[in-house]
């Protein structure tokens, strides 16, 4: 019954501009533009499923690593010209604040969501859990991380891969970013 519906609305979309009069456009006054509309599709309940669970994961975690992506290219700014000692100061404040916003939602978060935030953070600063640490706090700290992660079974070494490992995420991260509005 959906597919019948889907592809009807499909038919009708695809001959709108052929049943349409050819006519003077309008005026650019009168124009107006429209939201982008996602159809999806699934093969199965079971993917049906997994993509719903995964959006509601999404959207828990997905704001923290905007916010974090917001921090850290507002560092860099404002780091800009600062002595290695001014720098050091600025990095250690801004760790206070990250650590005490983020602790009680870290805390609420699954083994899979902190993954996920992990991926999120590479995919939206182009920077590996690893290199984040190791920028906020030094090169032994990461080491040790990582090492404590790998015992866990995690690597915070990985890179959000969109066409790979992680093409189901990007899918459902874009679904996320277009139904919110963010580009």
């Amino acid at each position: 019954m959906k597919q019948r519906i889907l592809a009807i609305a499909i038919l009708i979309g695809s001959l709108s501009p052929v049943l349409a009069k050819p006519s003077q456009p309008d005026p650019p006054s009168d124009t107006f533009q429209m939201k982008p509309v996602v159809i999806i599709g699934f093969k199965s309940k079971k993917a049906e499923r997994k993509f719903w669970k995964d959006y509601k994961r999404v959207e828990r975690v997905y704001p923290l690593a905007r916010k974090a992506q917001y921090y850290m290219y507002a560092l860099e700014k404002n780091s800009e010209g600062l002595s290695a000692s001014e720098k050091k100061k600025m990095m250690k404040d801004a760790e206070e604040q990250i650590k005490n916003y983020l602790t009680p939602k870290l805390k609420e978060m699954s083994t899979l969501d902190g993954i996920l935030l992990v991926k999120l953070l590479d995919r939206q600063t182009q920077k590996t859990g690893y290199s984040l640490v190791k920028d906020f706090r030094n090169g032994l700290v990461a080491w040790t991380y990582h090492k404590i992660g790998l015992v866990f079974g995690q690597n915070i070494k990985d890179r959000w891969d969109p066409r790979g490992e992680d093409k189901h995420m990007e899918k459902v991260v874009r679904y996320y970013e277009m139904s919110h509005g963010i580009s």
